[in-house]
Parts: C-alpha cells; structure tokens; sequence
C-alpha cells in the first residue's frame, strides 16, 4: 500500500466520523426542539420513572412513588410527600373529620393535569374543611397493585372512606418484580420511543373512540 492510497483512507475516515458526528449532532437537536414542548409520551413516562418512581421491596408493587419528591412531566408539575402521595403534607387526625383516600393508578394521580385540577384537589375544594382528601394514585399500576399499596402502605394514614378509581386497563396483569427493568429492556423502549418519535413527524390520520371510566366507591371504618 503505497502512501498516498493511505493519506486516502485516512482522509475518508475522518470524513466519515465528522460526518456521523454532525448528523448525530444534528439528530439531537432536531429530537429536542420537537419535544420541546413536554408532550411526547414515552419520552416523559421515562423521566417520570427516573425522577419520581423507585423500586419497591414488595414484589407485587413493583415499583412506588419516591417521597417528598417533585418533577415537571408534561410542563406539569408533580409533587409528593413523605407518604409518595401526590400533594401536599397529610394533615394529623381531628375527630369527627373524614379522610377519604383515593386508590388508582395514573387518571387518579392526575397525570398531565395540574394538581389543583385533579380529582381529589376537586374533590377536597367541595368538601372543605370538614374532610381531608389524599392522592394515592401511582402509574404504571393495575387493580392487584394499588389494593396492595393500601394494605402494605396506606392503612397508617386511617382513611374512613375510600374511593377506587378504576380504569379498563387496571385490569391488566402485571408480572410481579422489584420494579426495575434490565438494560436491554430499557434500550429496547427508549428506540422503539425513538421510532414513535420519528414516526409522529409525518403527518397520520388517527380515529378517536370513546372509553369509559368506571367508579367503585366503597364507603368503609377501616
């Protein structure tokens, strides 16, 4: 190989490593200018698990709500106390007061929604004074899981009255687990959320269909 066919290799491959550099580079600011606007689904269901989800020790849970946490998802803010329920501080005991805990998954927790427009917030607004409403709804949870959560977590916050949000989906079965998922697993959904992504920039014609939601309200001295 004589030198200039080296100087030739040479040259193409450092044209082809700034080249990949620059459209990486490229990629990568096109991708946060398009979900600049915080509404890109996959991208901030994995910030929510980042930021406010940790592994749980019960293997039925799977995961939990870190306490006294907060991150802005979908240019909404979500804040959760001591106890990983969404809002502010519970407030002790008063006799004759009711507490009514909310269980549910993410139409509970109120995601995408400010937190004084969620369902307990409107519902606490209603009752005023004479109640306390507490947020347990968490994402990512089926039926199993949230009954769960109260009987292994919530029953110390002495809820006389508790109302289940139940959605279609909470009917899914989720495999138990400690709630954290495998390197590939996560590679695997951050490129197919990558796919979806660059998918979503052309222009698709979607049909709406009406789903309903369905309340069980169980009033009860537990």
């Amino acid at each position: 190989m004589n030198e200039n066919t080296t100087k030739s290799i040479v040259f193409s491959i450092i044209v082809t490593a700034i080249t990949l550099v620059f459209c990486l580079f490229a990629a990568e600011v096109l991708l946060r200018v398009k979900n600049s606007d915080g509404k890109n689904y996959h991208i901030e269901m994995w910030k929510y698990s980042r930021d406010l989800k940790q592994a749980s020790q019960n293997p039925i849970l799977g995961h939990e709500h870190l306490p006294s946490s907060q991150a802005k998802l979908q240019n909404v803010i979500i804040r959760t106390n001591k106890n990983g329920m969404r809002g502010a501080a519970i407030t002790p005991v008063k006799s004759g007061q009711r507490r009514i805990l909310l269980l549910g998954s993410s139409a509970t927790l109120g995601w995408g929604v400010e937190e004084e427009e969620t369902m307990s917030s409107r519902l606490q607004l209603s009752l005023g004074e004479g109640a306390v409403v507490m947020n347990a709804g968490i994402g990512n949870y089926n039926t199993k899981r949230y009954v769960e959560l109260f009987l292994t977590k919530n029953r110390n916050v002495t809820p006389t009255d508790i109302i289940v949000n139940y959605y279609l989906n909470d009917a899914e079965v989720l495999k138990p687990g400690g709630g954290g998922s495998s390197f590939v697993i996560v590679s695997l959904r951050l490129l197919f959320g990558f796919y979806l992504t660059v998918s979503s920039l052309k222009p698709v014609r979607m049909s709406s269909s009406i789903t309903t939601k369905r309340f069980m309200i169980l009033n009860s001295k537990v």
